[in-house]
This record gives C-alpha cells, structure tokens and sequence, in this order.
C-alpha cells in the first residue's frame, strides 16, 4: 500500500520514487499558482482567489504526501491515518488564513475602482489549468500503475483544483466576450467580485472538509 514501484529495485524502506512523484506534482501546483498569483494581484482577484487554493490545498497535499511515503517503511496504517489527519487540519487552517486575506482584499477593492483584466485572467487560468490537467494525469497513471490511499487523496485534491480552475477561467472568458458587446469597467468588476466572493466560500467550505478529513 506504499506505492513502492514494482519495477523498482531498492529496498522498500529506501525507495523515494513515490515521494519523489509527490514532490514533482507539488512543483507544478506550485507553478499554476504561482502563474495565477502573479496576474490576479494585478488583473483579477477571482483568479488569485484559485491561486491560493493551488498553492496551499493542492502543495500542502503533495508534501503531506511525499513525508508518507518516505517514511511508509517504519509507518503503521494508524501512524499515517494520524499524518495525515494533522496535515489537513494545518491545511485546513492555512486555507481559512488565505480566505481572510482575500477577503481583505475583497473589502479594500469594494466600491474603488479597479483593473481588471478578463484576457489576462483568461489567459494565465488557462495556462496554470493546462498544468494541473497535466499533474492530474501523471497522478492518476502513477495510481493505475500502483494505487494507494495517499496517492487517492492528492488525486482528490488535484480534481477540486481544476473544477475551481474551470469556474473562473470560464466566467473570465464571458467576461472577456462581453466587453466586446458594451461589458463596461464597472460590470467587469462586479462579476469579479461576485467571483471571488464564491470562490471564497468554495474555499471555506474545502477547508471545513480538510479540517474533519473528507477532502
């Protein structure tokens, strides 16, 4: 149940393909996030909204994962129920800390005009969701090929990741389609913090589940 590789020859205790597996993904959730972070600070606070969620949900996940499975050799079934139960619930709580900082941010840009760019969100969702569509696959592959319960966790994590990803790149191409039909500054900006207000919540209510295990 460690995910050790079949065709791998090191000892199991001393095996770090699966970890490193972890790592890999949790470098290209890092990316997307980091992509989104980078141009909702400046063109769109619903697509940093998705960025915290892949940086803290899906990250923390992987890393979570990657110290499992290091250690699955001097690790009993409950010892790893228990590592992972903690590691949500810090995720759970890093989550909350990042929906009161956007919700900050949401109460600042309430009511002041502000830029906001539809084909910029439009643009770096669709890249940053390319690359989780991506580790998405290398997770699931790696599942088939040797399926356990951590790599079914992160997996979990991944695919909440892209549907959120989904919501806000395809609001921000309607929005990006109807400033051609007369969208104004004003109704831009209202759908982005219409947005993100429910993206928050979406991230509330995924922190709650980290928080009694059932994400």
């Amino acid at each position: 149940n460690s995910g050790h590789l079949a065709s791998c020859s090191a000892p199991r205790r001393t095996c770090t393909c699966e970890a490193k597996g972890y790592l890999i993904s949790a470098l290209l959730a890092l990316v997307a996030g980091g992509i989104e972070l980078s141009v909702g600070f400046v063109a769109s606070l619903a697509l940093l909204s998705d960025a915290f969620h892949s940086i803290v949900a899906d990250a923390g996940a992987d890393v979570t994962a990657a110290y499992i499975a290091n250690k699955a050799s001097n690790l009993s079934h409950e010892d790893e129920e228990e590592i992972r139960a903690r590691g949500n619930k810090v995720l759970a709580t890093l989550m909350w800390l990042a929906v009161l900082w956007i919700l900050y941010e949401w109460s600042n840009r309430y009511g002041t005009p502000y830029a906001v760019s539809p084909l910029g969100a439009f643009v770096a969702g669709s890249i940053a969701t390319a690359i989780e569509l991506f580790r998405l696959r290398l997770l699931r592959k790696a599942q088939l090929f040797s399926p356990n319960r951590t790599r079914e966790a992160v997996i979990a994590h991944a695919e909440s990741d892209l549907y959120h990803s989904l919501i806000a790149i395809a609001v921000s191409a309607g929005v990006w389609i109807g400033t051609f039909v007369g969208l104004d500054d004003t109704s831009t900006r209202f759908v982005d913090l219409i947005l993100s207000f429910v993206l928050m919540i979406w991230m509330t209510r995924i922190g709650w589940k980290l928080w009694k295990g059932e994400h």
